[in-house]
Formats: C-alpha cells, structure tokens, sequence
C-alpha cells in the first residue's frame, strides 16, 4: 500500500467526507463498467458499486486495506459480482423448477386453456427482453442448441451464454409469476 493509499484510508477513517466524495467520483465510473463485464446490467452495476460506498462509508471506521485502494475496491467489485452471479442461479434454479412444475401441471385437458395463455404469455416475454438474452433463449430452448454452440453462433464466450441464460430465466419467470 502506497504513503497515499494510506493516507487516505486513514482520513476515511476519521469520517472526512471531501476524500471519501473524490474517491467515489474517481472510482464509481471505473467500478460500474468493470461490474458490467461481469454482469451485463448497467442498473445492476451501478447498485452493486453503489452499495460498496455506502458500506465502505458506513465501515470507515474500521476500514483496514492491506492492498492498494485501487485494487481493495476492484476487488470488492469483482466479490459483489460473482456472488450476485452465484445468487441469481439460486434464485433462477428455484423459479425454473416451478416454471417447469407449473407447465407439466398445466398439461391437463382441462387446464389447455391456462397453458395457452402461458405459453403465450411466455412467447411475449421473451420478445421484451434485450436482444441478445433473446437470441440465446431462443437458439436454447426453440432450437434446442448447447451453450458451447450458442457461443459460437454468437461469437461470445460460454460464461456470457450462461450469464445471459440465467438472466433471461430470471427475467421470464418472474414476469411469468406476476400473470
């Protein structure tokens, strides 16, 4: 840690708001655009890094950086991604299953109606969403293509496939829970 890494951290410390405004004016344009390598969401990335000041603020006080500051906050970034990453196929596990639960149920000749309407509702979903979660829900569960040959088609990387997967799942079902 640099003599001014210190030096600020140590005025962090002592609750100086003037050091703590310039570090988030320098760093929260750096931190919101690596977050969206990680998340693909500009709001997403922004709440993320928007959180990490106000709890770097409300910690102040205890704040101890052994790195860099610059890489302390980087690093923190990267941590809020990944689980934020890790918690969204929790949640979209959990949402697919009813999604799926909710299809197979709705199967019956007496509920064809209601599995119209969803299938409906479904297709309608999946057109608002953005135009890359799109195509990758459609070559996946239309054309039934493996995350590896949709990375291809696309010319992006698998874990952009699965990111995008997870985040279009996420969407459709709770879209699809709010019907």
């Amino acid at each position: 840690m640099t003599y001014t890494d210190n030096l600020l951290v140590r005025q962090l410390n002592h609750g100086n708001r003037i050091v703590f405004e310039q570090l988030y004016e320098e760093y929260y344009p750096q931190l919101v655009a690596f977050a969206e390598g990680y998340l693909f969401d500009i709001e997403e990335s922004k709440e993320i890094v928007q959180k990490l000041f106000v709890h770097l603020w409300l910690g102040r006080k205890d704040l101890k950086i052994d790195t860099s500051l610059k890489g302390y906050l980087f690093s923190a970034v990267r941590n809020k991604c990944l689980n934020h990453i890790r918690n969204i196929k929790i949640k979209d596990r959990n949402k697919l299953l009813y999604i799926e639960a909710t299809l197979a149920g709705a199967r019956t000749e007496e509920n064809s109606n209601s599995l119209q309407h969803l299938e409906k509702k479904l297709r309608e979903e999946i057109q608002k969403l953005p135009e890359q979660i799109r195509k990758i829900i459609i070559l996946k569960y239309y054309k039934g293509k493996k995350q590896k040959e949709i990375a291809t088609v696309l010319g992006v990387t698998e874990n952009t496939v699965k990111t995008q997967l997870s985040r279009g799942k996420l969407k459709l079902s709770s879209a699809l829970q709010q019907s």
